[in-house]
């Protein structure tokens, strides 16, 4: 599978850094580390299998979040996620990052945004990947709590955009209906600002026809699409993709197994589908294990994959330019 040229288009940087750079980095700045050691931390991450709701599962990234927050270490352990994932054969992969997560320690979020695109700019020689970057607005469950910090969000979207930055998007437990964020989003459709929003994983179908009501360009997750037979429609006619990560609902109790995931139900219903990892250490998941279990539980074949992956390239949010470039890997 690893020569099938591979792209994710939902894929968080903290919960996707590689563990043990994340432990040198604490060791290095004092910061405490979940089981005390590398092996113990590996261990805290398998636990998250055992995660009772998805308010529990976003708690691991406590510790990521509290070494991301000095320029250092934002480009050492992007640069460190940009060589995993060329090494496992992806040939494109959008990033997400919430720069507002990085201002604790003085930082602030355009520094921290920078440093990511430094880590970028440093791999172009090494890696054959391309890497462009989502910065995403946080939904805590009130949307009072961290108003500033996801206008200034929208701001540096806005300055970077088309400069490594290609998307806005909203994440979080979608602890809030999604109507309270909905002034974000006419306010950057009024700037030329496209996005895309989680929803329909914590939270219910109606999230998701909220967020294909104010224009969101795909969805992230929206597999409780499911839940609602006109929602699961309204997907199929505005061709709106939705972004699967399979073993992450798993792990987050959105559905109890991978037999009972409907991400074949929703293709068979004309739902636009695309195949990502989320979070790939949390999950312990590659896309190449996502592969594995689309084919061992679904039927899908290498051929199947294949076209997963075009239709990701046919809706990424990069330049014509970068996707006639990465095309070239699919002939």
């Amino acid at each position: 599978m690893n020569k099938i040229p591979k792209i994710d288009l939902h894929l968080h940087f903290d919960g996707s850094i590689p563990p043990e750079v994340l432990c040198e980095l604490a060791n290095q700045r004092n910061v405490a580390i979940p089981g005390e050691s590398l092996e113990g931390y590996k261990a805290y991450l398998k636990d998250t299998k055992n995660c009772k709701s998805l308010v529990e599962y976003l708690d691991r990234f406590d510790f990521p979040i509290s070494i991301l927050q000095d320029e250092e270490a934002i480009i050492r352990c992007m640069e460190a996620l940009i060589e995993l994932l060329d090494k496992q054969g992806l040939v494109y992969a959008e990033i997400r990052f919430a720069p507002q997560f990085s201002t604790h320690k003085g930082l602030t979020q355009e520094q921290a945004l920078l440093a990511i695109l430094k880590a970028i700019e440093n791999k172009k020689k090494d890696c054959q990947i391309h890497i462009e970057v989502i910065c995403c607005l946080m939904n805590f469950g009130d949307v009072t709590l961290n108003e500033k910090a996801n206008w200034e969000t929208i701001d540096l979207v806005e300055k970077y955009l088309g400069k490594g930055v290609v998307l806005l998007d909203i994440a979080g437990a979608e602890g809030k209906n999604m109507n309270d964020f909905r002034k974000f989003f006419e306010n950057a459709k009024s700037r030329n600002i496209p996005y895309i929003i989680h929803a329909g994983e914590a939270g219910d179908a109606n999230n998701v026809h909220l967020a294909l009501e104010m224009g969101a360009k795909r969805i992230g997750h929206g597999v409780r699409s499911i839940e609602d037979v006109e929602v699961v429609k309204e997907l199929a006619m505005s061709k709106t993709p939705i972004e699967v990560c399979i073993s992450s609902n798993i792990d987050c109790f959105v559905f109890d197994s991978f037999k009972n995931h409907p991400i074949k139900t929703l293709q068979d219903s004309g739902v636009v589908i695309t195949i990502n990892t989320d979070n790939m250490m949390f999950s312990n998941t590659t896309l190449d294990e996502e592969y594995e279990i689309l084919k061992s539980t679904f039927g899908y074949t290498d051929e199947d994959i294949i076209r997963f992956n075009k239709k990701s390239l046919d809706v990424a949010a990069c330049s014509e330019k970068v996707k006639a470039k990465i095309s070239e890997y699919f002939n």
